[in-house]
């Protein structure tokens, strides 16, 4: 898939603090991301940018960042998520490149290995599915795919004992393939929005990671 537009409910833990449940517009391509985060009719946060650079803007005291979309996503929640990453997660895929390190089948099931991730499949129906997949210390698992683009999933992270990162996302729409205008990927910061460096949106963001 080369873009996806939709729209996604999260919930979960950060480093062992709850979130409520965040609703999410994203759109995403291989080299351009876009998401909203808001939740009880406000808005929270809006990351846009391409692979190079991206800006955040939170809504609560108008402060903004900007860095690489992995940096700003890691800074914010703990996961680092930069356009392509984001656009195999939600399209099912995981891994950002196709080149094959690796295989082994497990009866009807197959994990392939990639520079980028390792992916488990199983066959349903005549075709191919991801079950899960792994990558920088993460997880991500499906539970349900509408056609063939996921409905459900899980992001959390591979340690199994107090894990930084366990977040349970569902998929209210869905679009993918359909060209996206480079625009999405811009974003215009209000007159008094004030800068505010990584560590300062690590400590103080509003999905902030709790002792450290």
């Amino acid at each position: 898939m080369t873009s996806y537009r939709g729209s996604l409910r999260v919930s979960g833990r950060i480093r062992g603090e709850r979130l409520p449940t965040i609703g999410i517009a994203t759109g995403a391509t291989a080299t351009g991301i876009r998401i909203e985060g808001h939740a009880a009719g406000r808005s929270i946060f809006t990351l846009a940018g391409t692979s190079d650079q991206a800006t955040l803007y939170l809504d609560d005291g108008h402060r903004s960042a900007t860095g690489r979309p992995e940096d700003l996503t890691d800074a914010l929640m703990g996961v680092k998520l930069g356009p392509e990453r984001w656009l195999a997660i939600l399209t099912g895929c995981v891994a950002t490149s196709p080149d094959f390190v690796a295989g082994a089948r497990y009866g009807p099931d197959l994990a392939v290995t990639t520079s980028s991730g390792r992916v488990f499949l199983t066959l349903a129906n005549g075709a191919w599915h991801t079950v899960d997949g792994t990558f920088d210390g993460l997880v991500v698992t499906y539970g349900r795919f509408a056609s063939s683009l996921p409905a459900e999933w899980r992001l959390s992270s591979e340690a199994s004992r107090d894990p930084s990162v366990a977040l349970s996302v569902s998929v209210d729409d869905m679009t993918a393939g359909s060209p996206i205008a480079p625009s999405v990927f811009s974003l215009t910061l209000p007159d008094d929005a004030t800068p505010m460096t990584l560590d300062e949106l690590r400590q103080s963001g509003p999905l902030r990671r709790k002792g450290q």
